[in-house]
């Protein structure tokens, strides 16, 4: 403290003397900051990214009859990633708009759907079927629900009852029953039923209502079974209407299928020097720019953050480009999401970052950045309530496996907030993972292993019918989690391969109903790519 104290002496125009008092201030042991002190610093810097935390201290500290201090400024943009909800489990009702019982609907649907949740289907379809329930519900509620049950049905390996309560959803509405399509089909496949799996998976691929990401399943499983019985034509067409959705894992392996072109475009519009101006202009700008000299790179995001809710439209796009050049990746993927969700155009170079860290890659760094995207949303500081910390979310204990250093347990814990470290760290134990035969060098088994840990893959993989098919494995495992999560990563290390103009022979292998074998080091060859059918 004493340190931060003399260089705030120092500094000639001291732009950053905000940073410094807010050190001191904050400083859970060293100093105890007056109201005085803390409303003082309010009044010059309640734009700064501290004020939040300054002015709670302040209200805690002010004296019974003191003014109250300046609140701090709105519009700092929060978040890192774009949440955009689960599509296959769409909120009802919908809308409450023209309802009688809107909250009565919602009660229902919530106390299905967490019978399904605590695993007892039965308890949800009791539920469901009970006409004092589902005088509640309109056709397609009632079909989409039907269609949950189904599927949870079909994670518990209950084909027969999965493909029943997939008709029962058909029944009520056909054109609506998107869920129970989706459900029936797995289950048929998997009981061995492929005609009729095929004959739901269309329905599903032809229905343009259907939330895409699951239209581009459907439509990717009506590939396979045109496949098995040896249509290649019909196959081609469906594997086209899966590529239509690149958002979404099957639409991603569909593309990889077809051979498509992925140059997709991950440049960014330029910033000019009016941005740069702008930014000179405002007192946050100045001390972004004094913060990017002295290499503050996480407090110069935080700077900018603030700067984002009053900074022109106009100038968003361009300001794209500076937080990737400035090492803020975790800004580029939040700013550029919304900025997608908003202007319905897309900007794949800010929501795919590679960031800017000085850090040695052992592991193929498409896989490194696209595990990050998932785990943190590229913030070095994140925290989960397990205790993962940091860019790949690396437990304690595992950082001591991998390290053979305890201190990661206690004392050293904080070092996994440091973003090389914390990608040192994974990589390693990406490669100590990748070991084990258990993992056999499949990125399905790696990503599965990775978020849900290697014994539960052991046991998915003992308890599971998946019929060494990929994709089964990869729909039958129990963990909702970890389902989505292997999803996600392959989609996220696909459009990272495709940026940084690497081929894909891990998602060839995939595509092709294989897991294949791959050594997955920053300079990845092909062990095996033909050890499935």
């Amino acid at each position: 403290m004493k340190q931060a104290i003399r260089e705030m002496g120092r500094l000639e125009d001291r732009i950053l003397t905000g940073h410094l008092l807010s050190q001191r201030y904050l400083h859970p042991t060293a100093w105890r900051s007056s109201y005085s002190e803390l409303s003082s610093w309010l009044k010059r810097y309640n734009d700064h990214p501290d004020a939040s935390r300054i002015y709670w201290l302040a209200k805690k500290r002010k004296p019974k009859n003191a003014a109250g201090p300046t609140a701090p400024k709105s519009g700092y943009l929060n978040g890192f990633g774009l949440s955009t909800g689960n599509s296959y489990r769409p909120r009802i009702p919908v809308s409450s708009a023209g309802r009688a019982s809107p909250r009565k609907t919602r009660s229902i649907a919530r106390e299905i759907r967490r019978a399904i949740r605590r695993g007892w289907p039965s308890g949800a379809l009791k539920l469901i079927d009970d006409n004092s329930n589902r005088r509640y519900l309109t056709s397609w509620e009632e079909s989409q629900l039907r269609g949950e049950i189904a599927h949870a049905y079909f994670i518990f390996g209950v084909d027969s009852k999965a493909v029943r309560q997939a008709r029962y959803a058909l029944g009520v509405s056909r054109d609506e029953a998107v869920m129970g399509s989706w459900a029936g089909g797995l289950a048929a496949w998997r009981s061995g039923d492929i005609e009729f799996a095929g004959a739901l998976f269309r329905d599903l691929a032809e229905n343009e209502t259907a939330f895409p990401a699951l239209r581009s399943a459907g439509a990717f499983w009506a590939h396979r079974v045109e496949m098995r019985f040896g249509r290649p034509k019909e196959a081609m067409r469906y594997l086209q209407i899966a590529a239509k959705d690149l958002d979404s894992f099957y639409g991603v392996i569909a593309r990889v299928a077809l051979g498509q072109d992925f140059d997709l475009g991950f440049e960014l519009p330029a910033y000019d020097s009016d941005f740069l101006d702008w930014l000179s202009s405002r007192p946050g700008g100045q001390r972004l720019f004094a913060l990017l000299q002295i290499g503050r790179y996480n407090d110069a995001e935080r700077e900018l953050r603030y700067l984002w809710g009053e900074m022109p439209d106009s100038m968003k796009e361009a300001a794209l480009r500076f937080t990737l050049d400035n090492g803020m990746a975790g800004l580029a993927y939040r700013a550029g999401s919304l900025l997608a969700k908003n202007s319905g155009r897309t900007f794949l170079g800010a929501i795919y970052p590679i960031p800017l860290y000085d850090v040695e890659f052992t592991v193929d760094q498409a896989l490194v950045w696209a595990i990050s995207r998932q785990e943190s949303g590229f913030n070095p500081r994140a925290k989960s309530r397990a205790r993962a910390a940091g860019l790949m979310q690396i437990m304690p204990s595992t950082a001591s496996f991998v390290t053979k250093d305890r201190g990661y347990r206690g004392s050293q814990r904080h070092l996994l907030l440091n973003p090389e470290r914390n990608l040192e760290i994974g990589q390693a134990y990406i490669r100590s993972l990748l070991d084990e035969p258990l993992i056999d060098r499949s990125i399905v088994h790696l990503l599965a292993a990775y978020n849900g840990g290697p014994g539960n893959l052991r046991k998915w993989l003992r308890k599971v019918d998946y019929q060494d098919d990929p994709f089964l494995l990869i729909e039958s495992i129990p963990a909702r989690e970890t389902r989505h999560y292997i999803k996600n990563v392959i989609t996220n290390f696909a459009l990272y391969r495709m940026q940084l103009g690497d081929p894909s022979p891990e998602l060839l292998a995939l595509a092709s109903g294989s897991f294949g074998r791959f050594d997955f080091t920053a300079t990845d060859t092909v062990v095996d790519s033909a050890n499935g059918s």
